[in-house]
């Protein structure tokens, strides 16, 4: 008779959390000049949604928004801005989230007639 030995081996397998490894960045800029925000996640071929103060983009907001994906990095960008376009951005996943206040600065139209 031969001896038989039998092993079993348990392997424990558990999901990294998804996280972002890298958050979104408040961000002043000048009217009409652009603005791009990027966060990144711990797990790449993610889909994100974003918001503006809350509510999901709208079809009419994706027409003045360029939103990409590329691995673990989420961009947002706004080409142009406008001063509707200080707000809270949020990219957001499953529960996930981070948000970024921009502030579009306008030009003062009494400034400049300002005497020196």
């Amino acid at each position: 008779m031969s001896d038989s030995i039998t092993r079993q081996s348990c392997i424990v397998l558990s999901a990294v959390p998804l996280t972002f490894t890298k958050p979104l960045e408040d961000v002043t800029v000048d009217k009409e000049q652009p603005v791009t925000l990027t966060c990144e996640l711990s797990k790449p071929g993610q889909k994100v949604a974003w918001l503006k103060n809350g509510k999901p983009l709208t079809m009419k907001d994706k027409n003045r928004y360029k939103v990409t994906a590329d691995g673990v990095t989420h961009t947002l960008v706004i080409p142009k801005s406008e001063m509707d376009d200080t707000a809270e951005f949020t990219c957001s996943l499953n529960g996930t989230k981070t948000t970024s206040k921009v502030t579009v600065k306008g030009t003062d139209f009494l400034s400049q007639f300002a005497c020196s």
